[in-house]
């Protein structure tokens, strides 16, 4: 491979000890630019990424592993790379070394034959793993697990570079690194491959999404730009008897004589048709057009509490207020969507209509969207609240079984299904996770990120500034 082309990192990814969860630092750097990525880890697990090289027809990695707080189960700890495709070539991927180096008895211990690595060709890229196939735990304190990899093509005479490339390190199923390089500048070429056969499961990733890859003022009002016209706006509910609340966003120069898609977004268990204005939907969205990085499009901001009483209830966790929430499906179906259609100039199919929502939104968008997969082509849940699924915590039989979380044979497939989560929620904690769990288990492809962060806007602007741009292409 020409080596001004070939990607290196040259820092290392250095996990806290702190309770605090942020950000860490990895830099990637090339003949032509050097670029700072953000990184994401649990302040549980210390990892070093250290002393990557690139020589003759290999990329070198040396990892360092380390228990800051607790114990680290070493076969819980799994390490991805993503790729992209252009055309089959031969790839390797093998590990030199791999040890236990403490200073306690027994003092050293070698892995380098318990360390498994495999490639496999997923939906169009290729995904890289290290595992490693040993139940041993590593103590706080007692030493460090370092293991030595090399990934090579035999010629890589015609590639100029990676046009993307993602890096996830994982612990018990959770991505505790997530660090995506890209060049600036990749000139045209064929992207590394290995002609692997397709996984018996669904990939994890469509296209890698960073979740710290947003603007600084991606959810604000930036003086000069124009937003969409807000308006609130009522319609009759056959399903509730009532009159009922509904905000909707058009964009600029809207037109009847033109046609929009449209976007359905969802409040919480404890909002209304209102919540999503506080975090600034509108203002997203809107930078998002400006910037050419999301088509234009209807949003539906409706009150999802589907009862004659809509209100926020002194009692939110209530029965009747989650059965409210579940019984929106009918008023959307029945009632909110025949009156957007009458009212709007509006595309109809699953390739013109998504859905999303935070918290108990999240939840609802997954389950109308995979109820309705004949509607809804986009499906994105940000902290989605627990309920979808069986839940013995709640004592709640779940909306679907696990098997009928899925696309059934014969059903139209969503163009893309987003789940999302800060890994400090305290709310709904790692019921995405289950979720995200589920789909891959039954072969749904899907994006799924967790970043730095709790139970809030921070989280919920991140997934729908990435949603969107996504939507209707």
């Amino acid at each position: 491979m020409n080596r001004k082309k070939m990607i290196g990192i040259i820092g290392s990814i250095v996990l806290a000890t702190t309770n605090i969860v942020g950000n860490v630092l990895a830099t990637t750097v090339n003949a032509n630019n050097v670029q700072t990525v953000n990184a994401i880890y649990s302040s549980q697990i210390g990892i070093d990424v250290a002393n990557t090289t690139t020589i003759s027809e290999t990329i070198n990695q040396t990892y360092t592993v380390n228990a800051t707080k607790t114990p680290i189960d070493l076969s819980k700890l799994e390490i991805r790379y993503y790729f992209n495709q252009s055309q089959d070539k031969e790839m390797n991927m093998w590990c030199d070394h791999a040890a236990l180096q403490l200073n306690v008895a027994p003092w050293y211990s070698d892995l380098t034959s318990k360390v498994d690595m495999s490639i496999k060709k997923v939906n169009g890229k290729y995904l890289c793993t290290l595992k490693v196939n040993e139940t041993g735990s590593l103590g706080v304190g007692t030493g460090s697990m370092n293991i030595s990899i090399r990934i090579a093509n035999k010629d890589w005479s015609k590639i100029n570079g990676f046009s993307a490339y993602l890096a996830e390190i994982l612990y018990d199923g959770n991505i505790i690194s997530m660090t995506n390089y890209q060049e600036q500048n990749p000139s045209e070429g064929e992207q590394p491959s290995t002609g692997g056969s397709e996984p018996t499961q669904g990939n994890i990733y469509d296209v890698p999404i960073n979740p710290y890859d947003v603007p600084s003022n991606f959810d604000k009002y930036i003086e000069g730009n124009l937003y969409g016209k807000l308006e609130k706006v009522s319609y009759y509910s056959k399903t509730t008897g009532t009159m009922r609340k509904c905000n909707i966003i058009t964009p600029v120069n809207y037109s009847k004589d033109k046609t929009y898609p449209v976007l359905y977004l969802l409040h919480g268990i404890g909002g209304t048709e209102d919540e999503w204005l506080y975090g600034g939907a509108n203002n997203i969205i809107g930078n998002l057009i400006k910037s050419g990085k999301a088509q234009e499009m209807i949003v539906v901001i409706p009150n999802i509490r589907a009862s004659k009483n809509d209100g926020v209830p002194s009692n939110a966790l209530s029965a009747e207020n989650i059965v409210a929430f579940d019984n929106f499906i009918n008023d959307l179906r029945g009632d909110l969507m025949p009156f957007i259609a009458q009212n709007y100039s509006i595309k109809t199919g699953p390739q013109n209509t998504a859905i999303a929502g935070l918290s108990m939104g999240g939840r609802e968008s997954l389950f109308i969207g995979f109820s309705m997969l004949d509607t809804f082509g986009y499906i994105g849940a940000f902290s989605p609240a627990p309920g979808l699924l069986p839940d013995k915590g709640l004592n709640y039989p779940g909306q679907f079984r696990e098997s009928e979380f899925t696309i059934p044979q014969g059903a139209n497939v969503p163009k893309v299904v987003l789940i999302c989560n800060g890994n400090t929620d305290s709310v709904v904690g790692t019921v995405p996770t289950y979720y995200h769990d589920t789909l891959v288990k039954n072969n749904v492809q899907h994006f799924w990120y967790t970043m730095n962060g709790d139970h809030n806007f921070g989280v919920w602007n991140n997934g729908l500034y990435h949603f969107c741009q996504y939507l209707f292409k």
